[in-house]
């Protein structure tokens, strides 16, 4: 079983949910609600712990991790659904950490206790990120260049979906270095207008990224990296820095744009 490729559907698919939950709309398509229920590691486990899991004693841990998470995710659907918008979204946020919390145990598993998983699952597709109302900034230059990130994403969650050893394409680099290097610049530039009080701890993100875009480049040319941790790495990206960071800064923006006008 490759752990790596189910954390990274994982990933994809709780930066979905808080998507929607950030989205704020209260409906959600027929279609999507059970895939919103039920994230990709529910339905692994409901396929192995019948045949495996319940005999052991970390598989019986993991089960009832994760069905106190899940927990967490009906709750915030339900009160999403109800247009319980705020209290959705604060559970939706412990939702986030208690998911941390969750794949750091999975990571602590041994060898022994993931073996033979193979047999007993049908082949693991990564999952998609789907643009939606969370991540817009209301800043459509800045919201443009994010759908840029997203679609790189998606383009390299295809590739592993065919083949987990798949080599990078090279454009692919060339994509998110021509991205790093216009969205950075644009941002710093807006920040700088501003005198955004976040200004340097946003650059010094800003270089670390293009620090780790460059060492995941050398890595790959020197077949030391699988691209699921490139995904995870930009999954957590967008996580964190558009969803969070960038948020903050574009609504302070924003609002000194009115004072200056």
């Amino acid at each position: 079983m490759d752990i790596n490729k189910l954390k990274i559907s994982h990933l994809v698919w709780r930066i979905n949910f808080r998507s929607m939950i950030y989205g704020g709309k209260g409906t959600v398509e027929l279609s999507s609600k059970d895939y919103f229920l039920k994230c990709p590691i529910g339905v692994w486990l409901d396929e192995v712990k019948v045949k495996y899991f319940v005999n052991s004693e970390n598989g019986r841990k993991l089960i009832r991790e994760y069905e106190a998470l899940n927990q967490k995710v009906e709750s915030a659907f339900n009160l999403f659904i109800k247009g319980r918008f705020e209290e959705a979204k604060v559970v939706a946020d412990d939702y986030i950490q208690a998911s941390n919390r969750f794949l750091e145990f999975l990571d602590s598993l041994s060898t022994s206790d993931l073996t033979n998983f193979d047999v007993t699952l049908r082949p693991l597709q990564t999952e998609k990120i789907y643009w939606g109302p969370a991540y817009e900034t209301s800043l459509l230059l800045i919201d443009s260049q994010h759908r840029q990130l997203v679609n790189i994403v998606n383009k390299l969650c295809d590739l592993v979906n065919e083949s987990p050893n798949v080599h990078i394409e090279a454009n692919l680099f060339e994509d998110l270095e021509s991205y790093m290097v216009i969205h950075f610049s644009t941002e710093e530039s807006m920040m700088e207008e501003i005198g955004y009080v976040g200004t340097e701890i946003q650059k010094e993100n800003h270089r670390l990224f293009i620090k780790s875009i460059y060492n995941f480049k050398q890595r790959f040319n020197e077949k030391k990296a699988p691209l699921t941790d490139l995904i995870g790495f930009l999954v957590n990206w967008l996580n964190r820095h558009i969803l969070e960071e960038d948020k903050q800064f574009c609504k302070a923006y924003l609002e000194k744009s009115k004072i200056f006008n």
